[in-house]
């Protein structure tokens, strides 16, 4: 994580459209303590705390101007709590995804025991995953707004992500970059 006074470029500011073209300017800010504030100018951000907009810098790098901005806005958020929050929400999202589909391929279409059975593993599997991402998600939306004490935050983030950490974060941004074609 490069320290605040480093930094080239705070905050970085991204412009992000809906399926109905309206653009929505989404703000990273770095803050003392390897903070990161995240804001957005769309109506389920002010409800929710969080939105895809939001998500899509760190999946979507088509959302950015070139790679130079890319650039700073993965300096701005290397490393921090932030990003972690949001690799481990992206990470239950696809996870979620995964075996919700799990359940409904084998959804019964009788009553019978061999069915319901079948059903019941993967709908406890899908129930065990979605507590896992409303836990993710209630982390990356604390982490968004910057309202984690010190006291309240886990342990530091590694000062350098991981090349496997680094590589799998790009398998996610392709394959959520591919569902929004």
């Amino acid at each position: 994580m490069l320290r605040f006074h480093e930094l080239e470029h705070n905050p970085v500011r991204v412009t992000c459209s809906d399926d109905s073209d309206t653009a929505y300017e989404v703000v990273a800010m770095r803050l003392r303590g390897g903070v990161v504030q995240m804001t957005c100018q769309c109506q389920h951000y002010s409800q929710e705390g969080w939105c895809r907009h939001c998500l899509a810098l760190f999946t979507d790098q088509r959302v950015f101007t070139d790679a130079k901005h890319r650039e700073a806005f993965d300096r701005l958020v290397g490393a921090t709590y932030l990003q972690e929050a949001a690799v481990k929400l992206i990470n239950a999202l696809e996870a979620f995804a995964t075996v919700y589909r799990q359940m409904e391929s084998v959804r019964p279409t009788q009553i019978s025991s061999a069915e319901l059975t079948k059903f019941a593993v993967q709908a406890g599997r899908a129930a065990s995953s979605a507590d896992d991402l409303a836990e993710a998600l209630v982390a990356f939306v604390n982490e968004a707004a910057a309202r984690l004490s010190p006291a309240d935050r886990p342990a530091p983030v590694s000062s350098v992500i991981a090349e496997d950490k680094r590589g799998g974060l790009e398998m996610v941004r392709r394959a959520l970059s591919k569902g929004t074609k």
